[in-house]
C-alpha cells in the first residue's frame, strides 16, 4: 500500500504529512497539490512537518513533486521544513533538498 495524509495542526500552525509505500506515478503530483494546498496562507501555516519513515525511495516523478514542495512552501509561509525518514530515503531526500532554494530552512531528523 502507498499514500499519504496531510493534516494542519492550529495550535502549532504547522502543516503534518504522512508518507508510506513505493508511490505509483499518479501518487506524486497528488502529494504536491495537497501538500501546498495545505501550506498556503489561509491557514496561516509557518511549519511542515513530514513524517516520512515508512516511505520507500521516489521515482523521478516523487522527486519532482518534492522538489516542487521545498522549493514553492516558502512562497506559501513556510519557514521551517522537518523531515523524519528512514536512512534510505533520507539519502535520496537530503540530496533533493540541498539542490532547492529551501535548504537553509529544512532539517532532518
Amino acid at each position: 500500500e502507498a499514500g499519504f495524509e496531510v493534516a494542519f495542526d492550529a495550535a502549532t500552525r504547522t502543516v503534518r504529512v504522512d508518507a508510506w509505500g513505493f508511490w505509483g506515478v499518479g501518487v506524486a503530483p497528488r502529494f504536491r497539490d495537497t501538500v501546498l494546498d495545505a501550506c498556503r496562507g489561509r491557514n496561516s501555516a509557518t511549519r511542515l512537518y513530514m513524517e516520512m519513515m515508512r516511505l520507500k525511495p521516489l521515482r523521478e516523478e516523487g522527486e519532482e513533486a518534492w522538489l516542487d514542495i521545498l522549493t514553492k512552501a516558502p512562497n506559501e509561509g513556510i519557514e521551517a521544513i522537518v523531515v523524519s525518514t528512514n536512512s534510505l530515503t533520507k539519502l535520496q531526500l537530503l540530496r533533493l533538498a540541498r539542490q532547492s532554494a529551501s535548504k537553509n530552512i529544512v532539517q532532518f531528523q
